[in-house]
């Protein structure tokens, strides 16, 4: 199976959001309309972001991966967000410090044994700033999801 499975009606372009906490709520109320989380995810989320924050500091354009335990969610998958404004998320490495993030993937997975691989194919694509820069950068949802089974085809 391949994991990069990312929905077209799923990649939200240029998200208005003020905070991380709002970011997360808009994504996770359309997911919950698909009927892809279960009721509680956002909550989840927002309070596994409280302990382990997931802002990644790229030294270029910053990617946020929240994730939560696999019982919240209904399917596998990614969801991809961009920006209009870079959103303060705070950092992974420190999370007493921020970082300013202009796109945001997210994993959904149903097993717990897809976790891993799917983080490590979230890291393939944000250590690739070029890729990334793409992606923040797109304003179509075909573009983005191109990107993402290219990548799955490497």
């Amino acid at each position: 199976m391949a994991f990069l499975n990312l929905p077209e009606n799923d990649i939200f372009l240029g998200i208005e959001a003020e905070s991380s906490e709002e970011a997360l709520a808009i994504v996770c109320a359309k997911l919950l309309d698909e009927g892809k989380i279960k009721e509680g995810y956002l909550e989840a989320i927002l309070a596994r972001e409280a302990e382990y924050p997931t802002g990644l500091d790229l030294e270029g354009i910053n990617v946020a991966i929240p994730h939560t335990d696999w019982i919240w969610s209904n399917t596998t998958q990614l969801v991809v967000a961009t920006f209009a404004k870079p959103v303060t998320w705070h950092s992974m490495e420190d999370p007493d410090e921020t970082v300013d993030v202009s796109m945001m993937i997210m994993s959904l997975f149903d097993d717990p044994s897809h976790q891993i691989e799917a983080l490590t194919k979230i890291m393939g694509v944000v250590q690739d700033q070029g890729l990334v820069a793409r992606l923040a950068g797109s304003s179509s949802v075909q573009e983005i999801a191109q990107a993402f089974i290219q990548r799955e085809e490497q």
